[in-house]
């Protein structure tokens, strides 16, 4: 994120579970030992779960977009809402994908049945969401912004 949160810069990482760590200066990173999200049993990331593009900071929360897959490894693109005050908690996160393996550009290819989420941007009251299909392509999925820029 390009901002402090309580006065300190914050980074989520991970590829299993997602991570937390906080910075002063964007070099030095203090690492929270637990992971602020796991993986869920019988969900679309039941198997891996990794950050994918840069949050984003809404009136809500912060909003993070993440890829997650499961036994069968389909890849999906989920999304989470951390809390503003403790960027740790979880204030809600969806059941449901966001975007799933759909078109044969994502059912097939280097990897099947692959969407990965990895870039984010917002113009013009529009959100464009770049991702990964089948690591072969690069689609991107468009949706009205539910807040204003």
């Amino acid at each position: 994120m390009p901002w402090k949160i309580n006065g300190r810069y914050v980074m989520y990482f991970g590829d299993s579970s997602i991570w937390i760590a906080y910075s002063d200066d964007l070099i030095d990173w203090d690492v929270v030992n637990e992971p602020v999200m796991k993986t869920r049993s019988d969900h679309f990331d039941s198997r891996g779960i990794e950050p994918g593009p840069i949050p984003i900071m809404t009136e809500q929360g912060i909003l993070l977009i993440y890829n997650g897959w499961n036994d069968n490894i389909t890849y999906k693109v989920g999304a989470v809402l951390f809390s503003v005050d403790d960027p740790t908690r979880v204030l809600k996160r969806l059941d449901q994908p966001i975007l799933e393996p759909t078109e044969v550009s994502e059912l097939q290819g280097q990897v099947p049945n692959v969407v990965f989420a990895s870039s984010l941007v917002q113009h013009e009251g529009v959100l464009y969401l770049y991702y990964g299909g089948a690591d072969s392509c690069i689609g991107v999925a468009i949706a009205d912004s539910p807040w204003n820029e």
